[in-house]
């Protein structure tokens, strides 16, 4: 269970724990046992390593010294044994009886007050009796150790794992603490030399229960798993928890480098923990089960959280400052170079301090703009590893610039003629980490080459420092065409002295709280927030605080400022319908209209079908809010909740009689001109043959005035809501007046939904697109997905100021970003209405026809083992699905050109007009359907859900535009092997032939 070399940063569990480690002291009167056990106690300081090596192997050398003197000495006594002539021993006999010594036998020197033994027997007997005592020593002692740390030890620590990090932490522990040190290779650094003076070693795999029982775990205080490797590690935690007879609240320091595995973790005790509304409970297990408290970390995360406290920068005039200021409006830029995985963690750590910082300065009255913090790494792989962790961890960009410079191969050029480092000799600091040492030493070097001495360096190591670091330190400091360098060891930043005690969630709170109030405040105030078991707190060092959360956030761990929590690695569950409910009171209470809107939208949403029945009917509960009431009544009735108002009578209000209905929602003054130029063709195209009623906001500018004026013109119903004398009725002859409102608000929105309700239209037949806005626009798109509603967001122009993940509370689930393409707008608005005359049985031949057309023309295009080109009934799920909703939507093409499906209908003829529009209305089908299965643009990869033509069709190359064409001509021959064909019908809406138009719904 050697440390070796991981990646990644823990997000792990922190749950309730002790403060600082606090084992039991020393058993004293263990120290006999201890001796018996071969274990010896440390009197002065430890040897260095040369002189322990030496003694280790001259160590056979003195046994087989000892074996030839027992031997020789004995002989040489038999011989001289003053015994009658005829009895006088030969040399043979002789060496015989002095072998037999070893059986602490002396033979022939027995002889009563006659023959005595001489000297020489009697030297000889005492070394054999050493030599044997010392061999059953040694084959007792693994006994008597386990024998000693099972049954007798008490409050002591057991770390399981003797590599570079657990032999640094049984080291610092062993100076106050008993300690068990466990590893099944004897070899490893930590069960070598002298141990520490209350430190006990015992090799064996902590995977196995009864090796834990061996070492104490009953009466530990504490286990640490720090072999090194994650699922090791895992299996540790699996065993202790298996064990019956463990102390209440043992503690369990887990080291995961792995976020997933941490979480894995984490989500597993939380589900024992935790009672039917999701939060923990303590009645589900007998009070007198013991139960461990478990808490992840991870060293390479500890040791950057060291580096970038205490690293350095060159200030003018020599001195140095702290690396983590702003200094003459310039953020902090740091260098990474090597290819060990505590850069990344050095990564998330700057890019979490930094998010700290952004915050405390929007908690203040009057807040700064903070300008990014900047890394550059350097290394083998850096680009790709740069582009690896923005995947990962999605740093906002005013927060963080990475940028990456590959390493070329060693030999191909000297690290100094990089004129890439060499335009960064400006920068705070430079940190050099690599897996290999001698590697980490050229790096080092060639680095400071480059750099000059205008930067400071920090060389991190894996092992003891080393001559060359020394050398490297001296050098460094003397040379002024050098970047002074310092050289520290990884376990000594990760673990120095107490730093295992603050891996605790509490004690990171105290940690970001106490140099604003102290430590007792700070230590009063964590303790209160961990009292209040609903807010569910957990470890996730990567949290990014959106600013829709933080106004959510904020009532409910008042008064920790947010930034403390992160700080602190810390998250509550804010995504529970308990804490959403209780912010949206808060915050209805303060008055706070636009954040009480938003929290009350993600109550409802997060109450689900799902839900235990007493919370679903909590949103029949009064509220006092009036705009609150009316959002939870909505979701009731959506959802059939217990004490939801009856519905009206079915087809009531002026929907009365549609069957489909598409919210737009958007920017009305604010719209700017490009926005318009692309929206309008667009929208008519979408919107020609439609049949359902579009809902908007009334007016005549904006995005209300083009689907005002595009309803006019292509014969739609369209109903506008406005507040009283706001609307244009000119536009919208339908138009619903806010009463009492003198400006636009939420209240529109509410009654969309108010009448959408009345009607009867269920929600599933209902469509939201919305467009970049203001804050009434990103209402309406909060009430929609807290409803259920299918939600589209549309900005040709990227008009929009962040990204729509940044703009919505947790994300933009729910919330399909939609290519600026006619006819994928179109297939949107008609998702929900599979045509009902194409029997299955026809659906599914098709859909295997298709397929295997596509196989046959594919075949030498595509690379052989292409999970598209499998057999049908080895096809991926996903793929088989998207040939059946290809063929699910025939109907919707035929009728697109004045053709309807039926058995023993005449043959299917297309000319090369209506073939271009067909395979242009596919390929928008083929968009939605695909966003909506959770692909993604980027190099097609099947398995990762990415393709490259998630695009406009007028983007596409005329390949890609092939395969849509090839699925509009496959249409005939499939029908035809059916025996199924078309006959004419009118066209929806007179429209003439080849015009982009879908047909209408069915």
């Amino acid at each position: 269970m050697t440390d070796v070399p991981s990646s990644g940063e823990s997000r792990g569990h922190a749950p309730l724990e002790r403060e600082p480690l606090d084992p039991e002291p020393p058993n004293r009167l263990l120290a006999w046992l201890s001796l018996a056990a071969g274990r010896r106690q440390r009197r002065a300081a430890p040897s260095s390593d040369a002189l322990r090596r030496a003694r280790i192997a001259t160590r056979p050398l003195l046994i087989a010294a000892l074996i030839a003197a027992t031997v020789a000495l004995g002989t040489w006594g038999f011989r001289e044994l003053p015994l009658p002539k005829p009895s006088r021993l030969s040399l043979i006999q002789s060496l015989y009886h002095a072998l037999k010594l070893y059986t602490l036998e002396i033979g022939p020197a027995g002889g009563g007050s006659v023959v005595r033994p001489n000297w020489q027997i009697l030297v000889a007997l005492a070394l054999a009796v050493l030599l044997v005592a010392r061999a059953a020593l040694t084959l007792l002692r693994g006994g008597l150790r386990r024998w000693t740390t099972g049954h007798l030890l008490s409050g002591h620590v057991i770390v399981c794992g003797a590599g570079v990090h657990g032999s640094h932490l049984a080291r610092r522990l062993s100076e106050k603490h008993d300690v068990v040190v466990m590893d099944p290779d004897a070899s490893s650094p930590g069960m070598q030399g002298q141990p520490g003076e209350h430190e006990w070693r015992l090799v064996a795999d902590a995977v196995r229960p009864d090796a834990l029982l061996a070492a104490g775990a009953r009466r530990a205080n504490w286990v640490v798993a720090i072999t090194g490797d994650d699922f090791t590690n895992s299996q540790i935690v699996s065993a202790i928890e298996a064990l019956a007879e463990v102390r209440d609240r043992l503690h369990v320091l887990v080291q995961l480098e792995d976020p997933a595995l941490a979480r894995f973790l984490e989500e597993n005790m939380d589900t024992d923990e935790r009672g039917t509304d999701g939060y923990p409970s303590r009645a589900l297990r007998s009070p007198s089960a013991p139960r461990p408290v478990v808490t992840p970390f991870s060293p390479n995360a500890m040791a950057a959280d060291t580096l970038l406290e205490t690293a350095p920068c060159k200030l003018h005039g020599g001195e140095a400052g702290r690396l983590l200021e702003v200094r003459d409006g310039r953020a902090p830029h740091l260098i990474l170079a090597g290819d060990h995985p505590l850069l990344d963690a050095i990564v998330l750590e700057a890019l979490r301090r930094w998010r700290v910082r952004i915050l405390r300065d929007l908690e203040q009255p009057s807040h700064p703009m903070r300008p990014p913090m900047r890394i550059s790494v350097y290394g083998r792989d850096a680009v790709a590893r740069v582009d690896r962790l923005r995947r990962r961890w999605l740093p906002e960009p005013r927060v963080l610039e990475l940028e990456a410079q590959d390493m070329k191969p060693e030999g191909e050029a000297p690290i100094e003629e990089y004129d890439w480092l060499a335009k960064r000799a400006h920068a705070g600091h430079a940190i050099v980490a690599c897996v290999a040492e001698l590697d980490g030493v050229r790096l080092a070097l060639g680095i400071s080459r480059a750099l000059g001495d205008g930067v400071l360096m920090t060389r991190v190591t894996t092992q003891p420092e080393s001559l060359l670091d020394k050398r490297l330190r001296e050098r460094t400091k003397q040379n002024r065409h050098l970047a002074t360098t310092e050289v520290l060891e990884i376990a000594d930043l990760a673990l120095g002295h107490e730093a295992i005690g603050r891996v605790g969630a509490r004690e990171r709170l105290v940690r970001a709280l106490e140099h604003d109030l102290g430590e007792q405040r700070a230590r009063r105030q964590s303790a209160e927030l961990f009292a209040r078991e609903q807010l569910g707190i957990h470890s996730d060092s990567t949290w990014r605080v959106l600013p829709s959360e933080r106004a959510l956030l904020r009532p409910l761990v008042t008064p920790i400022p947010v930034s403390a929590l992160v700080r602190a690695g810390l998250v509550i569950n804010l995504e529970s319908p308990v804490n959403l409910r209780a912010a949206a009171e808060i915050l209805s209470r303060e008055g706070q209209q636009h954040d009480a809107f938003t929290a009350w939208c993600e109550y409802a949403r997060h109450v689900n079908g799902a839900s235990p029945e007493q919370m679903r009917a909590g949103l029949g509960a009064r509220t006092g809010d009036d705009v609150a009431d009316t959002i939870l009544r909505l979701r009731a009735a959506m959802l059939g909740a217990p004490g939801a108002p009856p519905a009206p009578p079915a087809g009531s209000g002026v929907l009365a009689g549609m069957k489909h209905v598409t919210i737009f929602a958007g920017a009305a003054a604010t719209m700017t001109s490009e926005s318009r130029s692309l929206l309008e063709p667009m929208l008519r195209r979408a919107l020609d043959g439609y049949g359902g009623a579009v809902l908007s906001g009334g007016t005549s500018v904006g995005l209300p005035g083009l689907i005002g004026e595009a309803a006019r013109d292509l014969g739609l119903l369209a109903v506008g809501y406005a507040p009283a004398g706001r609307g244009d009725r000119a536009l919208y002859p339908t138009l619903h007046e806010t009463p009492g409102a003198g400006d636009f608000s939420v209240r529109e929105p509410l009654s969309m939904w108010c009448d959408i309700l009345d009607a009867g239209i269920p929600i599933q037949d209902v469509r939201v697109i919305a467009c970049p806005g203001g804050r009434i626009t990103e209402a309406e798109v909060l009430l929609a997905r807290a409803l259920g509603a299918p939600v589209a967001w549309l900005d040709p122009a990227s008009d929009a100021d962040v990204t729509l993940d940044d703009a919505l509370p947790f994300g933009a689930d729910g919330v399909l970003e939609l290519p600026a393409d006619a006819m994928t707008l179109r297939a949107f608005f008609r998702w929900s209405s599979a045509p009902a005359d194409l029997p299955e049985d026809l659906r599914d031949s098709v859909a295997r026809y298709v397929h295997h057309d596509y196989r046959l023309k594919q075949q030498g295009r595509k690379p052989p083992g292409d999970a598209a080109l499998a057999p049908w009934n080895q096809l991926l799920p996903t793929l088989q699905r998207s040939n059946l909703a290809q063929a699910e939507d025939i109907p919707n093409k035929l009728a697109a050109v004045g053709k309807r499906l039926e058995e023993e209908g005449g043959p299917l003829h297309l000319d090369n007009e209506e073939v271009e529009l067909l395979a242009e209305i596919e390929h928008g089908r083929w968009n939605v359907e695909r966003l909506r299965g959770g692909w993604r643009l980027g190099e097609r990869q099947i398995s990762r859900l990415v393709h490259s033509d998630l695009k406009p069709w007028n983007e596409l190359d005329e390949q890609a535009k092939d395969y849509d064409r090839e699925a509009v001509r496959n249409i005939a021959p499939a029908l035809a092997k059916e025996r199924w064909g078309v006959v004419e019908c009118e066209r929806p809406n007179g429209q003439a032939r080849g015009r982009s138009a879908y047909a209408p719904d069915v």
